[in-house]
């Protein structure tokens, strides 16, 4: 992707790119449109955005922002750099390196794998030094790829929290946590979604946000569950350069994108599950707050509600699986399922019996879960556990490593449930 110093003008200034042009030729004038919201208040922004479930652009609600006003008096990047080094130099952190010939992208490869890292392994290393790399990565203009800082906890680097983003918005979720990314541009993140209201701001360069609205997750191709971008769900077809001939469903997603443009001063709200791409250009600060609609715990007995069911059925033929869906699909949606179908026909007594648990306890992980993560979740048991749209293709084409890494899971998530539970009572005891 092209990259460009923060301009002076009030002008954006878009690097051209064949594939976004394709993608956007491909858009409805309906579902390019995001509400804008000039710093609204917090009822408007409840009514319009999060209970509508809709993305939205706010302008003019950073004005107080402190690092926001002394990135924009800084001007020139190699000065916002200096900055930043200064007020969080020795804080040790991680970082990514693109190299050139990866094109900024941070997707999966040809192998099904995750093709991004962090560049400093298991170890930090003080901020100082990571904005050595990043000047140097500016100056060279995207000779040497690109540099990115990503999700740095804001109580790793206290000196920054007096001069964070502080808005009203978002002030009831059931957990929260706002994180710091930094990076040199032209790195774009493929498509991926994430169960949590996120909201982002943005105080130096330029980001662009292509969103898709969770509502055929087959068509989006998700990759397998032991092959995650991080700590999310993405998709293996690459946005700017779909391969349409081995995934062809995705074209009829593409009249759905919306594109969202955001410039420093900016917030931009992503409700829960909402596929998105980001491109970005230039030295890129923001932070961004993820507020949960439920608690970790209960997000971690959800994930392992379906990973028991991904085992389950693993080796069971189409019909079995065709036979259970609909008793599933009851429980998913709020329906009372039909006894009669906790055993389907041919299969035997002990594997029903297993059936009739994983239904129990995926009912009872379900309770009090909102609509705007239980509406999504049928597509996702019909895409890992039901195979609607055929079996989704492992990392490595390797099944029986893909098995152990889920065995793995849900060894992991009963043990920190475990401690969660036990650090719930505890601190309820004091």
């Amino acid at each position: 992707m092209g990259r460009h110093e923060p301009s002076t003008s009030s002008a954006p200034i878009w690097p051209p790119d064949e594939g976004r042009e394709r993608v956007m030729e491909m858009q409805t004038s309906e579902a390019r449109s995001i509400v804008r919201l000039q710093k609204p208040t917090v009822e408007e922004f409840n009514e319009r955005a999060v209970r509508a479930g809709r993305p939205a652009l706010l302008t003019g609600c950073l004005d107080d922002c402190g690092l926001l006003a002394s990135l924009r008096s800084a001007a020139q990047t190699g000065a916002q750099v200096d900055v930043l080094s200064r007020l969080i130099g020795r804080r040790k952190v991680h970082y990514t390196t693109i190299p050139p010939k990866q094109g900024g992208q941070l997707g999966y490869g040809d192998d099904g794998a995750a093709n991004f890292s962090f560049s400093t392994g298991k170890h930090k290393v003080p901020f100082r030094l990571f904005a050595d790399t990043l000047r140097d990565t500016l100056r060279a203009d995207g000779r040497k790829g690109s540099v990115y800082m990503q999700s740095v906890p804001i109580g790793r680097v206290p000196e920054l929290a007096p001069l964070v983003p502080d808005v009203p918005y978002l002030r009831d979720g059931v957990e929260g946590y706002s994180q710091f990314w930094v990076g040199s541009g032209g790195h774009v993140v493929n498509l991926h979604f994430d169960p949590a209201h996120n909201l982002v701001a943005m105080l130096s360069g330029r980001k662009r946000f292509t969103i898709l609205p969770p509502d055929n997750m087959a068509n989006l191709y998700p990759a397998p569950l032991d092959t995650r971008l991080g700590d999310t769900v993405g998709s293996r077809v690459t946005l700017l350069d779909p391969d349409l001939e081995r995934f062809p469903r995705f074209e009829t997603e593409l009249a759905k994108a919306q594109a969202a443009e955001l410039e420093p001063g900016d917030l931009f709200y992503l409700p829960p599950m909402w596929w998105h791409h980001v491109e970005s250009f230039g030295l890129n600060v923001m932070f961004n707050t993820w507020i949960l609609p439920i608690s970790g715990s209960h997000f971690g007995d959800l994930t392992a509600s379906l990973v028991r069911g991904l085992l389950l059925f693993h080796d069971v033929n189409a019909r079995v699986r065709a036979d259970y869906r609909p008793a599933y699909n009851a429980i998913l949606t709020g329906a009372t399922p039909d006894p009669a179908a906790t055993l389907a026909p041919g299969t035997d007594a002990g594997f029903g019996a297993r059936v009739s648990r994983h239904m129990a306890e995926t009912a009872r992980v379900l309770k009090d879960v909102p609509a705007c993560l239980r509406e999504t979740l049928p597509q996702l048991y019909d895409y890992y556990l039901f195979h609607v749209a055929g079996p989704p293709a492992l990392a490595r084409g390797e099944p029986a490593v893909f098995l152990r890494k889920l065995r793995w899971y849900t060894r992991l998530a009963a043990v920190v449930a475990a401690l969660r539970r036990v650090t719930t009572r505890s601190a309820r005891s004091r």
